[in-house]
């Protein structure tokens, strides 16, 4: 399975999002390169599969590959806590207004990260979709229903740690729409922050979906 598998995508795209507090991102080659490790221990694999690797992966291939069942029932129940928890902090598509409104507004967290207003993020969705605009992922598509409508929202202009004075933010020109991977990489360089245009130029032709 290599990188332009769907499967994989969608694999690192979970990854991702299961990581997504902490920072760390698993990109599709990473996921392709990890399971091309279990090919070494897979008899009916008739290649040579990746070598290296480690005893967990034996111990993983050992307790699960001759129980698919339960392989699948833990997976399922893992990818539907980390959708469910990450859908959960995405507000509700309905029922809301597309105006341009304030935010910005300081509150005390001890994270200290800026207020983000729901509103906006709601009206930036009704009117960028649910695909994301760098590469094209769609939650939807992958996952059914399990998944319509789950979409990050990325600020083109953010709100800096030390400000505390309110400003108008347009949800047409000011947000955008991304996924858990594209979102990582506009941030993934200390110091640099990518435009839209810039991360989609950097994007592998053999994965794009353009």
């Amino acid at each position: 399975m290599d990188g332009r598998n769907p499967q994989v995508k969608a694999l690192s795209e979970i990854l991702t999002l299961m990581h997504e507090s902490d920072g760390f991102s698993r990109s599709v080659n990473s996921v392709s390169l990890k399971l091309a490790n279990f090919k070494r221990i897979d008899p009916e694999f008739k290649g040579k599969g990746m070598t290296g690797g480690g005893k967990l992966e034996e111990c993983i291939w050992n307790e699960y590959s001759h129980n698919k069942q339960l392989l699948h029932t833990q997976t399922e129940e893992i990818r539907k806590k980390i959708l469910n928890r990450n859908i959960a902090d995405t507000p509700s598509l309905a029922g809301e207004d597309s105006e341009s409104r304030t935010e910005g507004g300081r509150k005390v967290y001890v994270s200290q990260k800026s207020e983000r207003d729901a509103r906006l993020k709601n009206a930036a969705i009704r009117i960028h979709g649910t695909s994301c605009q760098v590469c094209g992922f769609n939650f939807g598509l992958m996952y059914g229903e399990w998944g319509e409508g789950f979409i990050e929202v990325h600020h083109l202009y953010p709100l800096g740690d030390n400000e505390t004075a309110e400003r108008n933010t347009d949800p047409a020109k000011d947000l955008i729409v991304v996924c858990a991977n594209c979102h990582r990489m506009i941030y993934s360089k200390k110091g640099i922050t990518l435009t839209l245009e810039e991360l989609k130029q950097k994007i592998n032709p053999v994965y794009s979906n353009e």
